[in-house]
């Protein structure tokens, strides 16, 4: 998950300008599936490993693109190594992510996992209220 701040200081300017610079020279829009990464998924990647390696306790949830949308509607789906990708769903309301960030804290079956985080559409499936099997499913430590 990303944080977004309204300034850029001067670190932050030189990195967003190497990446448009890359960008432009690359033809790169946005990654559509796991082999066509940026520069930025690479360092976030980087680290999440260097967490997970670091053996701090920790549960890594890369949610999808967030909507501004009522939560606690929709059924949500977990994945690992971008399965989300080949789904047609890859969005999710910032309440729900909102919602497993504090479910995660709860349940010892969140702990030291990595998952991907998305929902179906509204009114497909069943909105999810089980979060100890959900995380349990979930297998990947990275």
């Amino acid at each position: 998950m990303s944080v977004i701040t309204g300034e850029e200081t001067g670190e932050e300017k030189e990195r967003n300008r190497s990446r448009r610079k890359w960008k432009e020279k690359t033809g790169h829009r946005r990654a559509h599936h796991p082999h066509q990464r940026g520069p930025e998924d690479v360092w976030k990647r980087k680290a999440e490993q260097y967490l997970a390696d670091s053996g701090l306790l920790h549960t890594i949830i890369r949610a999808g693109s967030l909507q501004d949308k009522d939560g606690g509607l929709r059924e949500l789906i977990v994945g690992k190594d971008d399965e989300i990708l080949k789904t047609e769903t890859r969005t999710i309301a910032r309440a729900d992510v909102a919602e497993v960030c504090i479910q995660a804290l709860l349940f010892e079956q969140a702990k030291f996992k990595a998952f991907d985080l998305s929902s179906k559409p509204e009114g497909e499936g069943t909105p999810t209220t089980d979060f100890r099997t959900r995380f349990a499913q979930v297998n990947s430590r990275f």
